[in-house]
């Protein structure tokens, strides 16, 4: 089962898992959850966020720390 998330919740990201989003990794950038590229690697983020639209609010070297902000759908 899913795992779920409350909206302001703080998330960490790998950056590895964050390679196939469109945009530059940089705070302000949101995305959705079914653009991480993991599910193929099986690490179980793509599944995990999948629901739901986050933002990047810290870009590490190794991960990004996010921002939930709800489900796709709101």
């Amino acid at each position: 089962m899913p795992t779920s998330f409350q909206p302001g919740q703080r998330v960490t990201i790998p950056r590895e898992h964050l390679r196939y989003i469109r945009q530059e990794l940089q705070p302000g950038v949101e995305f959705a959850g079914t653009d991480l590229n993991d599910i193929a690697e099986n690490t179980g983020d793509e599944i995990r966020y999948a629901r739901y639209r986050l933002r990047i609010e810290d870009v590490g070297e190794i991960a990004c720390e996010c921002t939930v902000l709800g489900l796709i759908n709101d």
